[in-house]
């Protein structure tokens, strides 16, 4: 985790620092998040997987190469995780409905290259690059819908370290978007595809890995 987190940091400082401090722009950015999961073992033939809905904020920089291209990061923090639902048998009964809500929330540093094309009144612009995060916190909500069983609502928080129903800390992997950008305005839709196993349990999942789509609102400073 240190050393993803020292690389990321270094290309920050490399890249920013070599840019003219003039043609640096900086922002602020926040949105909604929709999250899953792909929990692997044919998790989704099972339960009924659901987009899990957030929120992200932050403040972003960005510095030009020139009119087309640029670079931009930020710090962000990010809602991830998962919902979904299933049925569980009481004993030799009915089968009562549990809902399951796993809530993840990231500090994450991303690096873009941006490209631009510029109408005039509106700037079109899509982004590609790569995100790191670390998982500071979280919550996993167990809720029985039918009141008439006995069974309560259970809620943890989510514990994370390398121990067996621990959640691994570190997510990393691409990400690409598209925004259309009005003055110091604009809207962006992108998406993040997490590219490591964040579970420590080998015999219930052969992976759970992040997915995030993301609809956000920024403002130049």
């Amino acid at each position: 985790m240190k050393s993803t987190a020292t690389f990321m940091l270094s290309i920050l400082i490399a890249v920013f620092y070599v840019q003219d401090a003039k043609a640096q722009k900086f922002g602020l950015r926040t949105g909604m998040t929709l999250a899953e999961m792909d929990e692997g073992n044919g998790f989704s033939d099972y339960y009924d997987v659901q987009f899990k809905p957030g929120f992200m904020i932050g403040a972003e920089i960005e510095s030009d190469f020139n009119k087309i291209f640029s670079i931009q990061s930020g710090i962000f923090y990010t809602g991830k995780g998962v919902q979904y639902k299933s049925y569980l048998q009481i004993e030799e009964g009915p089968y009562a409905e549990f809902q399951n809500s796993r809530s993840l929330y990231y500090i994450e540093i991303p690096v873009y290259l941006k490209f631009t094309l510029d109408l005039d009144k509106i700037q079109l612009y899509g982004i590609a690059g790569f995100f790191g995060s670390v998982g500071i916190t979280g919550s996993e909500i167990i809720h029985y819908p039918d009141r008439s069983i006995e069974f309560e609502d259970n809620k943890t928080k989510v514990a994370w370290g390398n121990e067996l129903d621990q959640w691994k800390r570190l997510d990393w992997g691409p990400s690409l978007g598209f925004a259309v950008q009005f003055q110091a305005f604009d809207f962006r839709i992108y998406s993040q595809t997490g590219w490591n196993n964040i579970s420590n349990n080998p015999d219930a999942r052969e992976s759970d890995a992040n997915f995030n789509f993301a609809f956000t609102l920024g403002y130049r400073l």
